[in-house]
């Protein structure tokens, strides 16, 4: 059953448009559609949309874009399974320095949207890895791509982290980055 609800972090929604269908021939899932944002007072301006694939244990993240190129990005799992995590960079929001994470997992077919100031990062669970999809309201500007770092507050990764991305273990401490005030 479809589902749309606010997290505990401001502005960060959790949602799935539609249960995935299956039958013999494969499956469909729909993780982006404008009309069932706007139904729930979402309005989404899609500019950019990117996939990844990353074996199993990888982590990736915790990025961001800062401004003027900062966006709202909508992230969806539609194959294998992730711990998904999502921290609050936003000294100005009553959730600033908040953390939470998930499970997003072709199975489940939820997706997160996340705000402008969030930074977001994933760990890979599943065995033949995972493909991520991405729809973000600006485009991808280089020199806004920025990240804080993984063990910089408290989340308990499953089964640890061992495969972390030389740019990635060299981020920030989530409290030094002040791009969103």
């Amino acid at each position: 059953m479809a589902f749309f609800k606010e997290t505990e972090i401001v502005g960060l929604y959790q949602f799935q448009i539609n249960p995935r269908f299956q039958d013999e021939r494969g499956s469909f899932s729909k993780p982006f559609h404008v009309t069932f944002l706007e139904e729930h007072g979402i309005k989404f301006e899609c500019k950019e949309s990117f996939l990844t694939f990353s074996h199993q244990n990888v982590l990736r993240g915790l990025h961001f874009q800062s401004p003027p190129h900062a966006h709202d990005k909508i992230v969806s799992c539609f194959a294998g399974s992730v711990f998904d995590v999502v921290v609050d960079l936003r000294k100005s929001s009553k959730t600033y320095g908040s953390v939470l994470s998930f499970e997003l997992n072709e199975n489940n077919n939820e997706a997160l949207l996340i705000p402008v100031g969030c930074a977001h990062g994933f760990k890979v669970l599943s065995k033949a890895g995972a493909w991520m999809a991405y729809y973000t309201t600006k485009e991808h500007a280089q020199a806004s791509d920025h990240g804080v770092l993984w063990s910089s507050f408290s989340v308990d990764w499953p089964g640890g982290v061992s495969i972390v991305s030389p740019r990635d273990a060299k981020f920030p401490d989530w409290k030094d980055v002040g791009f969103f005030l």
